[in-house]
């Protein structure tokens, strides 16, 4: 078979940048991506739920993957197709429920943005490659990619090497059903929200598949209303019919972990001071506690003054007990900051539900249809110090909610 030439010579964008959005009726139905060029390196990013994702594509020849503040990720190496005149850096694939929620539109009027209308039963898949030398003339893809709409973007590299997205617009398949199936019926993710919102919140689900044989994928999954849960807002004690309180204790061990720059000198101390509560739930009545406090302290002889840096994260691995439970894999995740004058750590909000069918002991205060959920901290938790104030402490907030399943 022929290539097309129509579909190879006439991407639909040319220039520095692309910006494109899915959308079904011309409504968006996922979040919006940006690719651009810098040099000889191609970046990606995608904002969803107040994180980024960002890809980059270097000329040395590694990929990594930033998913909001936590550590990169290397993807593994290009594959190489057409003779190895072409490297495929990484896939994108929409699988798109007609029930999922939808995001807030993203089409700013000063930023061009490019909708791709995906029909229902249809996934769009797109691909980054680049030429593994440089090119002087228009680039032809290679055939296992040339099929479908015609390519989005099109970008020469500083070198002379050229930056491909073909886009294709296919049937969902019975494997990617089924992988849409597992995870919005089964394996449900669930972001438990500090309050229930005026409008529909919008999540999606991003699954990552890294190989040296299959190459890098990115499955971006839209969920609907089963991945959202929230602490009501409780309502005037007046109104509230007597119920059951039910006794619970908690508690949260004292920890410290140190804050390291770039260069791995110890620049700060992150304390936790954990208490032990007693504390009595009433069920569908979310209860606010105050679960200790932690604690910024600055090192500042081993600061370099003046110059600026941010890390990714810090793992915290202080695990709380809750009715004699602790959470598994429960960890703090800290990203710290330096401006050249303040050093800032910024404390994420994480959640977790119990249940018993899922606990190898059961906690006392549940029973068999309900569940407990717990979060902490409720808020963003920002702590700020200076050579003039080097310690800062801030309460560790939590919420606890036990409600029936």
């Amino acid at each position: 078979m022929e290539r097309s030439n129509e579909a190879i010579f006439n991407p639909i964008a040319k220039g520095r940048e692309l910006r494109f959005v899915p959308v079904r009726d011309s409504q968006t139905i996922a979040s919006s991506w940006k690719f651009w060029v810098s040099g000889n390196e191609v970046y990606a990013t995608s904002r969803t739920t107040g994180e980024a994702t960002r890809i980059s594509v270097h000329a040395s020849g590694q990929i990594h993957m930033h998913m909001g503040g936590r550590d990169l990720q290397k993807f593994a190496p290009s594959l190489p197709f057409d003779n190895g005149d072409w490297l495929h850096a990484f896939e994108l694939r929409f699988l798109l429920s007609t029930d999922a929620n939808h995001p807030l539109p993203d089409l700013q009027p000063q930023k061009q943005i490019l909708a791709i209308e995906v029909a229902p039963d249809q996934m769009l898949i797109l691909n980054l490659l680049i030429s593994r030398m440089p090119l002087y003339r228009p680039a032809l893809v290679p055939q296992e990619f040339a099929p479908g709409l015609p390519p989005l973007w099109e970008r020469r590299l500083k070198d002379g090497r050229s930056v491909v997205m073909p886009a294709r617009l296919m049937e969902l398949d019975s494997s990617n059903r089924a992988l849409l199936s597992s995870v919005r019926q089964e394996l449900r993710p669930q972001v438990i929200l500090s309050q229930p919102l005026a409008s529909p919140a919008y999540a999606e689900f991003r699954h990552v598949s890294s190989g040296a044989s299959t190459g890098n994928v990115i499955t971006i999954i839209p969920m609907g209303e089963e991945a959202f849960r929230s602490f009501p807002v409780p309502a005037n004690e007046h109104e509230q019919p007597v119920a059951e309180k039910l006794l619970i204790h908690i508690s949260l061990p004292n920890a410290s972990y140190p804050v390291t720059a770039p260069d791995g000198a110890v620049i700060g101390t992150l304390t936790f001071t954990g208490v032990e509560l007693d504390e009595s739930l009433t069920r569908d009545i979310s209860l606010d506690l105050n679960l200790g406090a932690v604690s910024l302290t600055m090192h500042a002889s081993a600061l370099l003054f003046g110059q600026s840096f941010h890390r990714p994260s810090l793992a915290c691995p202080c695990v709380p007990t809750i009715d004699g439970i602790q959470p598994r894999k429960w960890v703090f995740t800290a990203i710290a900051k330096f401006d050249g004058d303040e050093l800032s750590v910024e404390i994420r909000p994480q959640s977790i539900s119990f249940r018993n069918v899922n606990l190898e002991r059961p906690m006392q205060v549940l029973s068999s249809v309900d569940a407990l959920m717990f979060a902490a901290p409720a808020e963003i938790v920002t702590l700020r110090v200076t050579r003039e104030v080097p310690v800062a402490t801030m309460p560790l907030n939590s919420k606890l909610l036990l409600h029936t399943h």
